[in-house]
C-alpha cells in the first residue's frame, strides 16, 4: 500500500486483538479499519472491530470523556496490547476533531463526526458478530443474525433525574440512541485514531 491508497472509505489492518470472543482461547486477529478523512500527511481511522464491551466509567456521578475510565483504558491498556512499537510510532497523539483541547492516541467518535463522516445509518451498521451468534435478539420480529452490538460514542445529552448524565451509543443498525448510563451500562468500544500516512506506508526494514 502507497500513500495515493489512503483515500476516504479505503481499508487497512493496523494492530491485532484477540478479544472479539469473551474467551481465553480467543485468536488474535489483525485488526481492520476504515479511513474517514485525511489531511495532508494524517489520517483518521475507524476500527472496524468491536474491541470490548466495558462501561463508560468506572465510578458514578457526572463525567465527561476527558476524565473517563474509558479513556484511559484505550490510552494505555489497549495501546499497549493492540500494537507493536512501530505501529506505536505511526500514531500521532493530536485535538480531536470535535474536541480541540482533549489530545489522544486513541478515541472514540462523537456524535458530530459520526454525522460527518458516517452519514446513514446504513453506514453506520456493524456488520461484524462479536458475540455468541444464539444471544441474538429479534428486531421487528426478524431473528437478528449480527448480535447485540451498540457502541460508546463520546457524546452526552442532558441528564436523567435518577442516573445522572446519559450517553449517546450506536445500534447495531445504525441508530443513534441517548439512553445509556456511563457506569451502569456496558457498550461496545470501536476505537479511532490518527496515524502518519508517511510512516504507515513506509516499506518494512529488511
Amino acid at each position: 500500500m502507497n500513500s495515493n491508497d489512503i483515500i476516504p472509505g479505503a481499508k487497512l489492518v493496523f494492530g491485532k486483538w484477540k478479544k472479539q470472543i469473551k474467551s481465553k482461547n480467543a485468536p488474535v486477529l489483525p485488526l481492520t479499519w476504515t479511513v474517514l478523512d485525511v489531511w495532508d500527511d494524517s489520517a483518521l481511522i475507524l476500527c472496524d472491530t468491536l474491541t470490548a464491551e466495558v462501561p463508560f466509567h468506572s465510578v458514578e456521578g457526572p463525567i465527561t470523556w476527558k476524565d473517563c475510565s474509558l479513556r484511559k483504558w484505550l490510552n494505555f491498556d489497549f495501546v499497549k496490547e493492540a500494537f507493536s512499537m512501530d505501529e506505536i510510532d505511526m500514531i500521532e497523539k493530536r485535538p480531536l476533531p470535535s474536541s480541540p483541547d482533549i489530545k489522544d492516541s486513541v478515541f472514540i467518535l462523537s456524535l458530530e463526526e459520526i454525522e460527518k463522516y458516517l452519514s446513514g445509518e446504513e453506514i453506520r451498521e456493524y456488520s461484524g458478530i462479536t458475540r455468541i451468534p444464539a444471544r441474538a435478539t429479534l428486531k421487528h420480529g426478524i431473528p437478528n443474525t449480527k448480535g447485540d452490538e451498540y457502541w460508546w460514542t463520546r457524546s452526552s445529552l442532558g441528564s436523567d433525574p435518577r442516573f445522572g448524565v446519559m450517553l449517546r451509543h450506536v445500534d447495531l443498525n445504525g441508530y443513534v440512541y441517548s439512553g445509556s448510563t456511563p457506569t451502569y451500562c456496558e457498550r461496545w468500544v470501536r476505537p479511532a485514531c490518527f496515524i502518519s500516512v508517511s510512516a504507515f506506508t513506509k516499506p518494512a526494514a529488511e
